[in-house]
């Protein structure tokens, strides 16, 4: 039976992993934005990123965030860190696209 995991593949505590408090700051920032509080969700992922400066997923939704406050060049600056950080990664490449669909090459 597969264990839970979180999005960077660490198995939940319960199951003998170990706790990253930047991917709990990322998934809360993720969870306020899915419910319009986006003040919540731009500090929490400001959190996570200053806990992990490399979690380009923070960095990603972070611009995803900054972009639907109508803050386009703080956005653009947060998704071209997600995607100079693992430009092969998920995130990296949705962060390219945003970048692309902001008129930035990506």
């Amino acid at each position: 039976m597969p264990r839970p995991t979180t999005i960077w593949g660490c198995p939940s505590p319960s199951r003998g992993g170990t706790t990253r408090p930047e991917v709990g700051y990322y998934n809360l920032g993720r969870a306020y934005a899915q419910i319009n509080k986006l003040s919540e969700a731009e500090e929490a992922l400001r959190t996570a990123i200053q806990l992990e400066p490399k979690l380009g997923a923070a960095y990603y939704q972070l611009g995803v965030v900054l972009n639907s406050t109508g803050r386009r060049e703080e956005a653009k600056s947060a998704f071209r860190r997600a995607r100079d950080l693992d430009p092969a990664s998920p995130f990296g490449q949705a962060a390219a696209e945003a970048l692309k669909t902001l008129g930035e090459g990506g």
